[in-house]
């Protein structure tokens, strides 16, 4: 059996066969609960003749009868948890780095890695469009490292599903379970970039570029497999330049194999 045709590939498929696993769960936990409502249904009616029977006798409440309450979940459960547009994303405040940036290899995740950052001056022109664009790419690669995908919703709106995919991905299947990636990651090639306007939507524009992944490796439970192969990809990206944020936003992305 080959390798993926990327990462991207390989990300969308673990992602699609776990939301279908843990769809699978929830609807066997929810038809578990509908038939012991039912029994607590029949209990009740049971207890209400004995009641009407035997009017100084109290029934006994459930939970005498040796049924406790479920806990609630803990709140790491709860995050992870799959959510309207499939599995959460780790959104929580990335860690500052602390010292020198150190890749990572098959013995530990990358270390002290560049929070990206967006220019605060971005203006309703092509070079505002092109500084988003480089700052996704960047933001999907500091995913890549740390699973963490907070500078991601400072262009992309939950709305835009094709943004998130490999953000929520990467968190629940990876990072939260101790595992990690290695490899040298996403290159974008800032010079096959074209900007134009969206034909049949005015106000908003059209971004089509070139990126590049290389071999990536997961390590996982302490034993590195690789499981992408290097492509190219061709991304179309629609943006609209929201004037009460101030700035561009990405309401539209997909990736094709070139």
């Amino acid at each position: 059996m080959g390798l993926p045709p990327s990462f991207f590939e390989f990300e969308r498929l673990r992602m699609r066969r776990t939301t279908a696993t843990l769809t699978a769960l929830l609807i066997s936990v929810g038809l578990a609960s509908c038939s012991q409502d039912q029994g607590q249904d029949q209990n009740q009616g049971q207890n209400d003749a004995q009641q009407q029977q035997n009017p100084g006798q109290q029934p006994i409440p459930q939970q005498q009868q040796g049924q406790q309450q479920s806990p609630a979940p803990s709140p790491s459960v709860q995050q992870n948890q799959p959510g309207a547009g499939g599995l959460k994303p780790d959104l929580s405040e990335p860690t500052p780095p602390s010292g020198p940036y150190e890749k990572a290899t098959v013995q530990h995740p990358a270390r002290n890695v560049p929070i990206p950052q967006l220019d605060p001056n971005i203006r309703n022109d092509k070079a505002g469009v092109k500084e988003v664009v480089r700052y996704f790419m960047a933001s999907q690669e500091y995913i890549r490292q740390t699973g963490n995908a907070r500078p991601l919703t400072q262009v992309a709106p939950t709305s835009c599903a094709g943004c998130w995919v490999y953000a929520s991905s990467a968190n629940y299947l990876t990072y939260s379970k101790g595992s990690w990636y290695v490899g040298k990651g996403i290159e974008y090639k800032e010079r096959t970039l074209q900007v134009k306007p969206h034909p049949d939507r005015p106000g908003q524009v059209v971004a089509t570029f070139d990126f590049f992944e290389n071999e990536v490796t997961l390590v996982e439970n302490g034993k590195p497999q690789v499981v992408a192969s290097p492509s190219t990809f061709r991304s179309t990206m629609v943006l609209e330049y929201d004037f009460s944020l101030d700035k561009w936003i990405i309401r539209e992305l997909e990736n094709r194999p070139r």
